[in-house]
């Protein structure tokens, strides 16, 4: 495991030292700005859905924990 990763450092690290240089036309930018949107639009719909679920299956764990910690303050000033 960390060999692999040890591995991808080492490529990363010496691909960065490589002088690369992209000239990109206007037409590029055009394809390129299009496919992002289309993939956006695509994306977007189902990620926002996740995004809702998470919140709303962590949010009360979360809630829970926060009350069951402010009653066991509550609980040990009243001890006092």
């Amino acid at each position: 495991m960390y060999r692999w990763a040890g591995y991808l450092f080492l490529l990363f690290f010496l691909s960065s030292c490589l002088d690369t240089q992209v000239a990109l036309s206007g037409e590029d930018y055009k394809l390129i700005d299009s496919l992002y949107n289309e993939q956006k639009n695509v994306l977007l719909p189902g990620l926002n859905e996740e995004c809702e679920h998470y919140q709303d299956s962590v949010l009360q764990i979360w809630i829970d924990s926060i009350m069951g910690e402010r009653l066991e303050e509550i609980e040990q000033l009243i001890r006092k």
